[in-house]
């Protein structure tokens, strides 16, 4: 379709050339309007109609733009999704209460010092719950899949993606402790001595974590812009 009249388009505004060329278009006699032949306003109805083509074709292309750029956004938020579930999940254990994925989560673990309340209080050794298996496993395999899936997205939608986009995505990805989380690949394999304490500091510094949320609270920002679907 935008093909189409895109040559439409080309077509009118050569034709419009060709009737100014070949007819005499202006009087330059008469005063005003009445200056314009009536092959003069041939040509300017052709003239106005090509652009008429023109800013459809515009319009269309930037309405496409628009909508690659937002499933885009979507794919990324997507992989943003896997990769913050441990942390959802912790929060989940903690208070009682399923926390909705989003910027505010991630404001609170760091307003309300939930790392270090996660640092002490659970031990990575045993089962996250409500049927998400290990802790470890869980922190490996959102690390792993969901950092994948987010360096597919960058590379795939380089050029589509705007800038501030592509530098939030930069910053979750040479996050240190996205690194630590997937350290334990393959996941699953990794078995510490039954009476030792795993703490979240174990696997990376704190304040690692807090570079990471907060490269990911940034990241969740500019995707906010795009209207992107909460995974839940």
């Amino acid at each position: 379709m935008l093909m189409f009249l895109e040559s439409i388009g080309h077509l009118i505004t050569a034709l419009a050339a060709a009737v100014a060329v070949a007819g005499d278009t202006w009087h330059s006699n008469n005063i005003g309007l009445k200056k314009v032949t009536k092959t003069g306003w041939v040509a300017i109805s052709i003239a106005l109609l090509g652009f008429s083509v023109s800013l459809s074709t515009t319009i269309i292309k930037h309405q496409e733009s628009i909508a690659r750029e937002k499933a885009a956004a979507q794919e990324i938020h997507d992989s943003w999704s896997v990769i913050i579930s441990p942390f959802r999940v912790f929060l989940w254990e903690l208070n009682g209460v399923q926390p909705n994925p989003d910027a505010n989560m991630l404001q609170r673990i760091l307003d309300e010092n939930y790392l270090e309340r996660i640092n002490k209080e659970i031990d990575l050794r045993g089962e996250a719950p409500h049927y998400y298996g290990p802790w470890l496993n869980l922190l490996c395999k959102s690390a792993k899949n969901g950092m994948q899936e987010l360096r597919q997205s960058q590379t795939i939608y380089v050029g589509i993606i705007g800038i501030d986009l592509v530098i939030k995505i930069k910053d979750v990805v040479q996050s240190q402790a996205i690194e630590y989380m997937r350290i334990t690949s393959p996941c699953g394999d990794f078995d510490p001595p039954k009476e030792y304490f795993l703490h979240l500091h174990t696997i990376a510094n704190l304040n690692d974590f807090k570079t990471f949320i907060t490269a990911m609270l940034e990241l969740k920002r500019e995707l906010d812009k795009y209207d992107v679907v909460e995974k839940t």
